[in-house]
């Protein structure tokens, strides 16, 4: 990953109650240690395994009955085995149609583009810092 580069995926979380889940972030590049709690992934950016670990991680504790979960029509979202572990927790997807994420994903509009750029500046914030920690001499 270049020195300059960010790439990562946000998982926001709000139930209709208003209850926030746990943000769930992937990162790509290498993992540092430092950001153990969220994934980091050498070159894929949300695949399959991400989406049932976001799903085990963060909605599987959080689901106290039945209940309906939006998401956008990402290829991983309607995979047969994603479906499946979604209904074990008697969990029913439903898709957006396309354009309609204005009217009914309220974090997409008001939330992520802010939270990304935040996240972003503290990213290279942490490079930056990392960078010039590693380039001193044990002397300094």
């Amino acid at each position: 990953m270049a020195t300059n580069s960010f790439r990562a995926s946000v998982f926001l979380c709000v139930s209709a109650s208003g209850f926030k889940l746990k943000p769930f972030m992937v990162l790509t590049g290498s993992d540092c240690g430092k950001a153990r709690q969220e994934l980091v992934q050498e070159a894929r950016q949300f695949d399959e395994g991400i989406m049932h670990e976001w799903i085990d991680e963060v909605w599987a504790p959080n689901v106290e009955s039945t209940s309906v979960l939006l998401l956008d029509n990402l290829k991983v979202h309607k995979m047969s085995s994603v479906r499946s572990n979604l209904e074990e927790l008697e969990t029913l997807p439903q898709f957006i149609p396309p354009g309609a994420s204005s009217v009914s994903q309220a974090l997409d509009v008001s939330v992520m583009r802010v939270f990304k750029m935040k996240v972003e500046d503290l990213y290279m914030q942490t490079r930056i810092f990392a960078s010039d920690n590693t380039s001193m001499s044990a002397t300094e």
